[in-house]
């Protein structure tokens, strides 16, 4: 079968960036997953974080990409320090209690979290039970819907054999028919199509696209009336206690509801977390929030 030109392949990715459909998947794994869970699971990971730092960081031109759902397979820090580098804020996205925040570079981590040791793919098993774990899955789901109807550009720096077999065990099955393309070393699965582009010469290609527009500022007003109607004071409480412990730290003993809605109001404007919160509450009280949706931009 012949494959597209590389026009065809620029014209599927910029496409996908215009319609707000791509997704990049951070291909490359500093280890390989073990055929054998280590007969000390606690000190096989402790020797991962001790090497971590000596890991060669992250060289190519991320400045160029812009603000994207990143399925990531590397535990390490190494992508989020790059992404700091150039001046970006990227979000971690480690399960089921966290969600994805609009005009933000969101992690999706699913080759789990180093620093806190949870969710790491040491071994095969591991790998195989990406589609079943909870929150693997959660973020299976957050990058199929991320890219349905779009495309995914993998992306490895680095030879990265084992990816070959984590695509075809977990990650396809999860993406379905998505259009896809592999930038960098390799090798790739047959469904991924190699691109023959730098990644610099590529990534500035994408850096001059227009993504979608940005939508309307949030109406605080109308937040705070949702909020008002949707929750009662307790499950506030709960609400900050589960997603926003920052906020929950500064609550004490005979605030009102008014006071600590506006706790929230100002912690998410402050962080970038409106957006999350807009999540949250949609997730929870579909019906309210239904109601305040035409006012709430």
């Amino acid at each position: 079968m012949t494959q597209p030109n590389p026009q065809t392949h620029l014209q599927a990715l910029t496409t996908a960036l215009t319609q707000g459909r791509l997704l990049i998947l951070w291909a490359a794994t500093p280890w390989p997953p073990l055929t054998r869970l280590p007969a000390n699971r606690a000190i096989a990971i402790t020797q991962r974080q001790r090497q971590a730092p000596h890991l060669p960081p992250i060289a190519w031109p991320l400045s160029a990409l812009p603000p994207l759902p990143i399925l990531n397979l590397d535990p390490t820090n190494r992508l989020a320090a790059a992404l700091r580098a150039t001046g970006a804020s990227p979000h971690l996205v480690r399960g089921r209690r966290d969600v994805r925040i609009a005009g933000r570079h969101n992690l999706l981590q699913l080759g789990g979290d180093l620093d806190t040791r949870r969710g790491l793919l040491l071994t095969w098993d591991d790998v195989v039970a990406l589609r079943t774990e909870p929150d693997k899955a959660y973020l299976l789901r957050l990058a199929a819907r991320a890219c349905e109807g779009g495309a995914l550009l993998a992306m490895a720096p680095g030879e990265g054999t084992a990816f070959q077999r984590t695509w075809e065990t977990a990650i396809a099955p999860a993406l379905g028919d998505t259009r896809a393309f592999g930038l960098g070393a390799g090798p790739w699965p047959p469904a991924i199509v190699p691109l023959r582009a730098s990644p610099g010469d590529l990534l500035a290609r994408l850096e001059t696209v227009s993504p979608p527009p940005p939508e309307r500022p949030i109406n605080t007003q109308a937040l705070r009336a949702l909020l008002m109607a949707a929750f009662n004071d307790g499950e506030l409480t709960d609400l900050c206690f589960d997603h926003f412990d920052p906020v929950y730290q500064e609550f004490t003993t005979g605030m009102t509801k008014s006071q600590k809605i506006q706790h929230i109001l100002t912690h998410c404007a402050r962080h970038l977390e409106t957006e999350k919160l807009l999540i949250l509450i949609q997730r929870r009280r579909p019906a309210q929030y239904a109601k305040f949706q035409d006012r709430l931009r």
